[in-house]
């Protein structure tokens, strides 16, 4: 069909043909674009699903939890886009609302609306320009939804430019944070929901998104491929540039010489070939060389292709799972298939699924680690198929080489905010399952870990085997986690100590700043001297006893300047206070405006 996934997001399979095994290719589209397209929409749409739940019932009547909440999503991804004054705000609140839930209780809502504008965006004055408008606060962008649906695409754009400025607004605020080492999720945790709606959330969890992720990390590390690439043969055959002697006769006599047999086949559609001195040279014997694969590090930092909605499903695996885990012991209306789901989710088994390697992709060249394949590691670089492995290889050669200041450039650079918010989410979900392999006793202190920069170092109950597996996966990873002067991971004193070389870096960049300053002033003075090259034209630019308007110095002592200059106006004072006491006494008829 028209809008078929099918051989799109699922594991790549392998198929025996005529005695060779090959890569069974995906249904063709109408258009190149239209299986990303729809792969796009399709995580958008699995986000809004369990991000924009039915709220849970009110408690009492004068419970406005509800109503407040869709206010405030509702005005702050407005906000998000640009500022607003009082009257679109209102309006904008006002679509979140049904018009019987505004109109019977106008009061409420005013009340609620100012509330929450106030708590999310602060006032900007205009003067005479304009009305004053109200602008996002940097405490609410951890609040946006980049798949907020009451949002066009043009309209995210922009909002996501001006979330990644918020996000490093607060960052700086933070107490004890430094902008390089605190990073912030994608997105925060979605809000309650319906009891009754809660079981949709296990969509995250299943199997086949986990095939559907992977399969989309692997279309953006092969940059648009959606199947791997070959591995170059060792030796192949290069056909050289000249023509030779056999190129100069017709083309039906050239398809019918020996020379030209086992070259490929001339056929009288093909151009005639002029002669040229080039065509008398013996024609050269064709060579054996190294093929250059087509798939590098180079290739991978040069990936135009954005994972954000993936990053997006795998975040809010994150902020689920403890939600999800529980359900079949919260809900006793779930049925069998749900139970069984939800108690087979933990822990383990969500590192099981993130670092598992299909049986498909165990040997392919393109997903092994250097020298066996292309992408080399700091890490173990093993397990590179499965979806740890390859959001890994997407950090080490994409996303951190690029924050890192590579010289590669790539056209994620035209996606502005988006590229942001999406190396700085990819670099927390990496922390995260850092501080769960080497710890963490509760998903609370593995977030917490993430979002401040400081590694755990106690035990929990992960198996020791999946421990070691993705322990050695993410450890070495550069620039993951801060590093202290010795080269060591900081644990307690890590931020202070950051923020003191952050400092220190701050006043070495300042006194370079004021040297280059002075520099430029020397050479300006030495500029303007130079045009002065006669003894009359110095000693008048030396000498600080000069007129500016009579250009007259005090060379005799006598007639030297004053150095003031004066402005005479007729004063109205006397004037004024005439007409005062004439008004006062009655005297009209007396004119003495001659007398001034």
């Amino acid at each position: 069909t028209r809008f078929s996934l099918d051989g799109y997001l699922s594991d790549p399979d392998r198929r025996n043909s005529f005695g060779k095994v090959g890569w069974v290719k995906p249904p063709r589209m109408q258009e190149p674009d239209h299986a990303e397209h729809l792969a796009e929409s399709f995580f958008k749409t699995v986000c809004v699903i369990v991000s924009d739940l039915p709220p849970p019932p009110p408690v009492s009547e004068q419970d406005n939890s509800v109503l407040k909440r869709h206010i405030r999503r509702e005005l702050l991804h407005a906000l998000a886009v640009e500022p607003k004054s009082h009257s679109e705000a209102m309006n904008v609140a006002s679509a979140a609302v049904s018009r019987r839930e505004e109109s019977d209780d106008a009061t409420r809502f005013r009340a609620v609306f100012t509330e929450v504008l106030t708590s999310i965006a602060q006032q900007r004055n205009h003067g005479s320009r304009g009305p004053p408008t109200f602008d996002l606060k940097p405490e609410g962008c951890g609040e946006y939804d980049p798949s907020f649906h009451h949002l066009r695409k043009t309209e995210h754009q922009h909002a996501m430019d001006n979330i990644a400025r918020l996000r490093r607004q607060r960052i700086k605020r933070m107490e004890g944070g430094v902008s390089s080492e605190v990073v912030l999720p994608l997105v925060s945790e979605p809000p309650p929901g319906h009891n009754r709606f809660l079981p949709s959330r296990l969509l995250l969890h299943l199997p086949a998104m986990y095939a559907a992720i992977r399969r989309f990390l692997m279309y953006v590390l092969f940059n648009g491929q959606w199947l791997p690439p070959d591995k170059p043969s060792v030796e192949v055959e290069v056909i050289p540039s000249e023509v030779p002697a056999a190129a100069s006769l017709s083309p039906t006599t050239a398809a019918t010489s020996p020379g030209s047999k086992g070259r490929g086949r001339m056929t009288p559609t093909s151009p005639p070939f002029r002669s040229s001195p080039a065509d008398t040279r013996t024609p050269s014997v064709p060579s054996m060389t190294s093929a250059e694969p087509n798939f590098t590090a180079e290739a991978v930092s040069a990936s135009s292709k954005s994972f954000l909605e993936v990053l997006h499903i795998l975040t809010l695996q994150v902020h689920t799972l403890e939600e999800c885990s529980c359900l079949h012991n919260d809900l006793p209306f779930l049925d069998l298939e749900n139970v069984s789901l939800s108690a087979g989710i933990n822990i383990n088994s969500y590192l099981e699924e993130i670092s598992s390697v299909p049986e498909s992709l165990a040997d392919v060249w393109a997903l092994q680690c250097y020298p066996e394949g292309p992408l080399p590691s700091q890490g173990s670089g093993l397990n590179r198929g499965s979806v740890l492995g390859l959001l890994i290889a997407l950090y080490e050669h994409r996303d951190n080489a690029k924050r890192s200041g590579a010289t590669n450039d790539s056209a994620n650079n035209d996606h502005g905010g988006a590229r942001a918010l999406s190396a700085d989410g990819l670099k927390w979900l990496l922390r995260f399952l850092s501080s769960l392999v080497n710890g963490a006793d509760s998903m609370a202190s593995a977030y917490k870990s993430a979002t401040s920069g400081i590694p755990v170092t106690t035990t929990n109950s992960i198996q020791p085997e999946l421990r070691r597996k993705i322990k050695g996966m993410l450890d070495k990873l550069p620039n993951l986690w801060p590093v202290t002067e010795k080269g060591d991971v900081s644990m307690d004193g890590g931020m202070s100590a950051a923020s003191e070389k952050s400092k220190a870096a701050q006043k070495a960049a300042q006194k370079r700043a004021l040297a280059r300053m002075k520099n430029m002033q020397s050479k300006f003075a030495d500029s303007i001297s130079a045009q002065y090259k006669d003894e009359k034209d110095s000693k008048l630019m030396n000498d600080e006893n000069l007129c500016i308007i009579c250009k007259c110095d005090d060379a005799d002592g006598v007639n030297g300047p004053m150095g003031y200059l004066g402005h005479v106006q007729r004063s109205r004072v006397s004037q004024l206070a005439s007409d005062s006491i004439m008004r006062e006494t009655h005297l009209n008829g007396l004119n003495l405006s001659s007398l001034y």
